[in-house]
């Protein structure tokens, strides 16, 4: 007797969106350069004048790899690893490019706008009109997040400071937004200005799409704005999402040091089924963060205005779609 097993057609196979499979350096390079924000070579060719912006190199960085800082040099690479080191010599040899300097790029987990260029000088004087627009309180990054739940303000102007603060009872430090805080404070590291804005583009009873504008997002700033300051935590965010409880239908902000406020996220069954999940278990749901565009004003003598545009992963339009947030 022979036992035959039915198997399901490939194209039938339901294989969730949010899933990550393993793809090595070489084919993530690839994908960076088809999906190239600004390279001055191409400018150059395709318009035949000279480029104000000589040396940058613009790309889109993928969610879930770092492309800011390196390991140690006495620790050991996982020869499966994928970061900045080993996506960096595809890049340059692709491009032609004898060398390639991190200027300004999103956290590990996420995705948007990573800017790039060939020489010190242009990485120097990039950082002075960062600089520049922090000291004049103007955002320069925009950023679009799914969150969860409605926001308590439609817009807002929030202006004080990051600041860490330690915890009562053990060694541990978080940071947290303040009103104001000290020259000595901002001296010793422990905190730095922040001006953030933002506004609601779209909204329903389980999520809402905003848009935030910040002067810098050092210690997870604008994930802590979200959760704290409008009580609506980013969808994936396993840091900062549990700040936010629900109590008889009101959102009720957690204490930072509270052993609550640091367990996994967790969504509603209705907003599970939305996203096809039967838990959160599932799968890996990104950080819905998405810098979309950096903005320069007067970056040259002549006052030009840059601004750069890096279109959403296929999982945050995927996720604004299950939820009508378009």
């Amino acid at each position: 007797m022979i036992n035959v097993k039915r198997s399901i057609p490939y194209a039938k196979r339901f294989c969730h969106i949010y899933k990550q499979n393993y793809v090595p350096s070489s084919q993530i390079a690839e994908r960076l350069i088809k999906g190239v924000i600004y390279n001055e070579k191409v400018f150059n060719s395709l318009t035949c004048r000279l480029c104000l912006h000589k040396g940058i190199l613009v790309l889109n960085k993928p969610y879930g790899i770092s492309f800011s800082q390196d390991k140690p040099k006495n620790e050991k690479n996982d020869p499966l690893e994928v970061s900045l080191t080993t996506i960096i010599p595809f890049l340059k040899k692709s491009l032609g490019y004898t060398d390639i300097i991190n200027i300004k790029v999103p956290e590990k987990y996420v995705s948007g706008v990573a800017i790039f260029c060939t020489d010190k000088s242009v990485q120097e004087n990039f950082h002075k009109k960062l600089l520049r627009m922090r000291r004049e309180d103007q955002p320069s990054d925009m950023y679009r997040s799914i969150v969860i739940g409605n926001p308590i303000k439609e817009m807002t102007h929030f202006q004080g400071a990051i600041k860490l603060e330690n915890s009562p009872l053990t060694r541990e430090k978080k940071a947290v937004l303040v009103s104001k805080c000290t020259k000595g404070e901002r001296e010793r590291g422990v905190a730095k200005k922040v001006v953030i804005t933002h506004r609601t583009l779209a909204s329903n009873n389980n999520a809402s799409l905003v848009e935030i504008g910040t002067t810098r997002n050092s210690w997870h700033c604008v994930r802590i704005y979200l959760s704290t300051f409008l009580l609506t935590p980013v969808l994936g965010d396993n840091v900062h999402g549990s700040r936010v409880k629900t109590i008889m239908g009101q959102s009720v902000l957690v204490d930072k040091f509270s052993p609550v406020a640091g367990v996994p996220q967790k969504l509603s069954s209705e907003l599970l089924k939305i996203l096809k999940l039967t838990s959160v278990r599932d799968v890996a749901i990104p950080l819905h963060l998405h810098l979309s565009s950096v903005i320069i004003n007067c970056f040259d003598r002549k006052g030009t205005h840059i601004e750069f545009l890096a279109p959403a992963p296929e999982t945050f339009t995927w996720t604004c779609d299950r939820l009508g947030l378009t």
